[in-house]
């Protein structure tokens, strides 16, 4: 098997600069480290995708419950 480097495919006709918009659905394990790695590795995933990466949310069930990442309220919906 030979694998080659990936390039970012353009998708549609979007400007380079315009972010790509991420919404999380929970914010456990899983969910806080890919908040955290949005928020963390953000150039480098820039340069893998093509366009900067936006954490626009995060849907958690409980508010209330203790977590990694912090997450503000909001009763926007």
């Amino acid at each position: 098997m030979t694998l080659t480097s990936v390039r970012p495919t353009p998708l549609l006709n979007v400007a380079p600069l315009t972010p790509l918009r991420v919404a999380l659905l929970g914010c456990g394990v899983v969910g806080s480290e890919v908040a955290r790695l949005i928020i963390e590795q953000a150039e480098d995933l820039r340069a893998r995708v093509g366009r900067p990466l936006e954490l626009i949310g995060i849907a958690v069930r409980r508010e209330d419950r203790v977590r990694i990442v912090k997450v503000e309220s909001s009763t926007e919906r």
